[in-house]
């Protein structure tokens, strides 16, 4: 009987030396749906970035800066004054007359600084104008709204932009693999460069 009462004090103080070092260590917290939570966060947090859809916005410069070329950027509200000092700031012969530096920019955009001689130069180009989805700058799911293309169509596109620049007009989108006449004549209306 004496064997038991101890045996059961010892089990006891175990216990309460347990939850008061389970109180203790977690702050005086019990919550367990808080600590799965946070060991959740944590994990997404630390995940390590995979692929490029996970980065925020993808910006192409081009024209009067020092350094034109692609930039990525992790957060969403970039303005046209960051790309630019990514691309080394501004070339001697740079006009931003035109130019809205606080201008936030759209993933997918291609900027064009435009110089002082320039005469039919332009400033900035977003994936959709004036109701028509420009080629040479529209987005994955962008190129996907027009009428026949997929995504394997729209990715094709982009491959085709991307190893031959610009489409200087709107037929040479025929040159891209799977875009036929027929389907260039049912989009032809809803698209520009």
């Amino acid at each position: 009987m004496k064997k038991t009462i101890i045996l059961v004090s010892i089990i006891s103080a175990a216990v309460v030396l347990v939850v008061l070092f389970n109180f203790l260590y977690k702050g005086g917290h019990f919550d367990r749906v808080k600590k799965t939570t946070s060991i959740e966060t944590t994990i997404k947090t630390n995940k390590p970035k995979t692929n490029i859809e996970e980065v925020s916005i993808i910006v192409e410069i081009k024209g009067a800066v020092n350094y034109p070329g692609i930039y990525v950027f992790d957060h969403s509200d970039v303005r046209i004054y960051e790309v630019i000092e990514m691309a080394g700031g501004l070339t001697p012969l740079a006009n931003t007359d035109a130019l809205n530096l606080a201008e936030i920019v759209e993933t997918n955009s291609s900027i064009y600084i435009s110089k002082s001689v320039d005469s039919d130069s332009y400033t900035i180009k977003m994936g959709i104008q004036k109701g028509k989805i420009n080629i040479n700058t529209a987005s994955l799911s962008e190129l996907m709204s027009l009428t026949g293309i997929g995504e394997r169509k729209a990715q094709s596109i982009i491959a085709y932009r991307n190893n031959h620049g610009f489409f200087k007009n709107v037929e040479e989108l025929k040159n891209v693999d799977g875009i036929g006449d027929a389907l260039f004549e049912s989009i032809k209306e809803d698209i520009t460069v």
